[in-house]
């Protein structure tokens, strides 16, 4: 894994799940659940619109820095695997999951 972000069809999406997946043994596998409700315009960047004659995609907004940072620390789930914990937390430049994973949390929903 070497990225990962959002993306909306518009800028005023403020309530989000995102789900992060890799393939894991060749199958499509849910490795971590984000959540949060407090995005607002801001967390959103420009909107991206399709060039004409670019096929069948439609506009969207990919989220900003500090609405993923919003997302990390709204974490609900994450896979219990060292390289997942390690990688999302240094995508992110923090110890977040790799310092609560070990401890059951309680979700924010």
């Amino acid at each position: 894994m070497t990225g990962y972000d959002w993306k909306a069809h518009h800028r005023e999406t403020n309530h989000l799940f995102g789900l992060l997946w890799d393939f894991i043994e060749g199958a499509p596998t849910i490795v971590a659940v984000f959540y949060s409700n407090e995005l607002t315009t801001e967390d959103w960047g420009k909107i991206v619109k399709p060039r004409e004659g670019g096929g069948r995609t439609t506009s969207v907004s990919i989220m900003a820095k500090p609405g993923i940072k919003k997302m990390y620390e709204g974490w609900s789930v994450v896979l219990d695997d060292q390289r997942y914990l390690e990688a999302i937390d240094g995508m992110n430049g923090g110890m977040l999951l790799q310092g609560m994973a070990a401890r059951p949390r309680a979700t924010q929903l």
